[in-house]
């Protein structure tokens, strides 16, 4: 009994010297090595520690490095270069360095980008100066005439190129002028007529200009417009007699006074009052005559055509306003114009889609 007693006691003394031994010498970070396959297990006596709870928790021998505090993680580097994916933009139209990216359109910058539609709707003036020398192509004497236009506009503008439709208002308005037959003698009353117009006239129209741009706001433009319109109002053509004590003076200085009747004679009438002076004319023209129009007979027109040919200037200040100083001519002379329109928002062309590249627009 004493024996076996003995015997416990040395063996549990030697398994307490081994596991001290080898707690000390174990340093942190080692590992612990494997033990041999063929090694048989012994079962701790009952007043021995476990083995387990004096070994450490072994570390990995794989070394990892944390990483700095100063580098992003790796999505946000890619919305920091990138536009697409999830990067949204700065809804204040900046970066948080206070500059503006290029992408974002100032509201008020009169450039127009390439491939947009651009629509204003405004009024327009034109002064139409027909010279006497233009006039005498068809007739003698006669005086230069100044007529006033006005209307309204819309512009369908695109890369530099317009399209401007309009509806006009215009007044051929004339004092009564003598006029004198082309190629006819002046000797005789019956080659000399009294014209004065009351006419008006409504155009439908369109300009087709082109530009070059001088600076962002200002642009020279050249092109053609085409139009046709309708007349009505009294055309006044009166025949005249010559009377030394007239009020109405050619540019030689012989004067003549309307005719009243057709007579040929008493007062309010004379030589150059009769159809026979007239090449025996079927209609007297006398006590202020109405020129019927050509779908009544008469020679005043039922419709004006219009050809014209711009040059001037586009001024744009501001993006929401465009106007115009214009020169041109036409089949009735020469006329001078100013425009003003307001701008409607731009309809942009759909920007190419793309995730990781910027695509930044530009201006003319």
């Amino acid at each position: 009994m004493n024996h076996r007693v003995f015997l416990g006691l040395a063996a549990a003394a030697g398994l307490t010297i081994a596991t001290l031994s080898f707690g000390a010498d174990k340093k942190p970070g080692a590992t612990a090595p494997a033990k041999p396959a063929s090694s048989a297990k012994t079962a701790p006596s009952a007043s021995a520690p476990p083995a387990a709870s004096a070994a450490p928790p072994a570390a990995s021998t794989v070394p990892t490095t944390a990483p700095a505090a100063s580098d992003p993680p790796a999505a946000d580097a890619k919305a920091s270069v990138s536009l697409g994916g999830d990067a949204k933009a700065d809804p204040k139209g900046s970066d948080k360095s206070g500059t503006p990216p290029k992408n974002v359109e100032n509201p008020n910058d009169p450039r127009e980008l390439p491939d947009t539609w651009y629509i204003f709707l405004g009024a327009r003036y034109r002064g139409n100066i027909l010279p006497q020398f233009i006039l005498n192509l068809a007739v003698n004497e006669g005086t230069t005439v100044y007529s006033n236009s006005v209307g309204i506009e819309a512009e369908f503008r695109k890369n530099g190129f317009s399209i401007i439709p309009a509806l006009t208002f215009t007044e051929f308005g004339m004092d009564d002028t003598l006029f004198l037959e082309k190629g006819k003698a002046d000797g005789l009353a019956g080659n000399w007529s009294l014209v004065g117009s009351g006419l008006k006239g409504i155009y439908g129209s369109a300009d087709f200009l082109w530009s070059k741009k001088i600076n962002k706001m200002l642009d020279f433009e050249f092109g053609f417009g085409v139009g046709l319109g309708t007349t009505f109002g009294n055309l006044k053509v009166n025949w005249v007699y010559e009377d030394p004590n007239g009020s109405i003076v050619s540019s030689g200085g012989r004067r003549f006074s309307e005719c009243k009747t057709d007579v040929g004679t008493g007062a309010g009438s004379g030589a150059g009052c009769t159809p026979r002076d007239h090449s025996f004319a079927k209609v007297s023209k006398v006590g202020g005559y109405d020129e019927p129009s050509w779908f009544n007979g008469g020679s005043k027109p039922s419709f004006l055509p219009l050809l014209t040919v711009p040059v001037g200037l586009r001024i744009k200040p501001v993006s929401q306003f465009a106007g115009r100083v214009q020169v041109g001519l036409s089949l009735t002379g020469f006329w001078f114009g100013i425009s003003g329109a307001y701008g409607l928002p731009g309809k942009k062309s759909a920007p190419a889609k793309s995730n990781d590249t910027e695509v930044e627009e530009t201006v003319e």
